[in-house]
């Protein structure tokens, strides 16, 4: 003898809205994340002490890489910013939101 299965269409229906709002909640959660980042990368201007280091990671005599990116976030506030190149190359500019291997954490 076979059983056979009946779903209830408000099941699927019920797991079909559950699913939708999930997506949403995760598409809001991206969506404030970037909006973050492109906010702190305008507000680069607001803290020009930490830019100044980038920038003088890049040239002179203490220069240790051409381009470097800065994710600080503290008491102030989150800043990002940026300097030199991500291609020496091609001249291109070291993008603010550069992904970066990290290989020392501590």
């Amino acid at each position: 003898m076979s059983t056979v299965a009946i779903r209830s269409p408000g099941r699927s229906r019920r797991r079909l809205v559950g699913s939708l709002l999930l997506a949403l909640l995760l598409f809001a959660g991206a969506a404030l994340v970037v909006r973050s980042v492109l906010v702190s990368a305008d507000r680069a201007s607001a803290r020009p002490e930490l830019q100044r280091i980038l920038d003088g990671l890049v040239t002179g005599r203490g220069q240790v890489a051409p381009g470097v990116t800065a994710f600080v976030s503290g008491p102030r506030g989150s800043w990002a910013g940026s300097a030199g190149y991500s291609n020496v190359e091609t001249g291109r500019r070291m993008p603010v939101d550069a992904r970066m291997r990290l290989e020392s954490v501590g």
